[in-house]
């Protein structure tokens, strides 16, 4: 079933197919008033009423270039539709661009923004223009990657609010996946997105948690590809050259994989000799090589969730009342046995 179809299944309510609630903190979940979306044009008159100003969000993304976050500005624009927002959508040029991303949230404190939803390309760098947003009044929602906490504590912050899926454990199904198809002994390696992101670690725990309960799966190497293509493929081709007998090769993004695929391809790698490699972000194009067989699995984030959820938190904020510290969005994996799946 399609984000529209749930969307609009009858009286649905914001999370009715796709969310788990983790009430980190919180016995109950009395404050948690999900707003049925046949009941949005009600709620927007009401706000006018109150306020004639509309609120507007600001979204700042990491890309635009991975389609991964169109979903997410899909659902946010859907959110901002239903809910009679104003939505400003920014992004970095690259996943790696935690300088012009931050300079991006600097300029947009000084529009008319009311509060701001944020993909942090570093969940380190980011938190010091982030702590300037909260200090400034702005509520703040973290989407698809959480600041690091720690740190956020440290500098006297609260955590703000994340929307997401669990990468650890979606990381450690995919790897589990990889290992039941695996022969025995066989070497395995991991190209990770970026090395320290909370995400990309989140995912290398669970990978590598999965491994480890697989007798003669040896995990020989982890490199990190900066979820680029090119990238990807240099460094698979010296894993390639190595370790001869590669098996399995877990790609932290669908962009990953790509590039891992070509230098699999060019090396003759074929047949047998094939590793098993996995993706993450169900692009079509990852879709394809699964239906090629020449992929075995990546993952659904459910983007559009996770973008429309944080828009709707945002406004919640705004509105002064509370929101769970922490939303799971199912992460769905996709492979040969699902594909015809929806």
């Amino acid at each position: 079933m399609s984000f529209e179809r749930r969307r609009w299944h009858g009286h649905v309510v914001l999370v009715s197919l796709a969310v788990v609630w983790l009430m980190a903190g919180c016995d109950d979940t009395e404050d948690v008033d999900i707003v049925p979306l046949v009941d949005a044009p009600a709620r927007v008159e009401t706000l006018r009423q109150v306020d004639d100003q509309l609120h507007t969000i600001g979204l700042v993304l990491k890309t635009l270039v991975n389609p991964f976050f169109v979903d997410i500005e899909r659902g946010a624009r859907l959110a901002a539709q239903d809910f009679g927002l104003g939505l400003t959508v920014r992004s970095a040029a690259h996943e790696t661009s935690a300088v012009q991303q931050i300079a991006i949230v600097d300029e947009m404190l000084g529009s008319d923004i009311d509060a701001f939803v944020i993909s942090p390309v570093d969940s380190v760098r980011l938190v010091p223009i982030l702590k300037q947003v909260s200090a400034g009044g702005f509520p703040v929602i973290t989407v698809d990657t959480p600041l690091d906490a720690a740190l956020v504590r440290e500098l006297g912050m609260v955590v703000p609010p994340f929307v997401g899926i669990d990468n650890e454990a979606a990381a450690y199904r995919v790897g589990a996946y990889l290992a039941e198809r695996a022969t025995p002994p066989v070497d395995a390696a991991v190209i990770e997105g970026l090395s320290g992101n909370a995400a990309s670690s989140a995912r290398l725990r669970g990978v590598r948690r999965a491994f480890a309960e697989t007798p003669g799966l040896r995990l020989v190497a982890m490199e990190s590809g900066a979820y680029q293509i090119d990238r990807a493929y240099g460094i698979t081709v010296h894993l390639l050259q190595r370790f001869p007998d590669l098996g399995v090769l877990v790609s932290d993004s669908d962009h990953i994989a790509i590039g891992a695929l070509r230098a699999i391809r060019e090396a003759g790698r074929g047949g047998n000799h094939h590793p098993l490699v996995s993706g993450f972000g169900a692009l079509d194009e990852a879709k394809m090589a699964i239906a090629d067989g020449v992929m075995q699995v990546t993952v659904d984030q459910q983007g559009e969730w996770q973008g429309y959820i944080a828009v709707y938190y945002a406004l919640r904020m705004i509105e002064g009342r509370s929101v769970p510290p922490q939303t799971l969005v199912d992460a769905i994996l996709v492979h040969g046995g699902t594909l015809g799946d929806g």
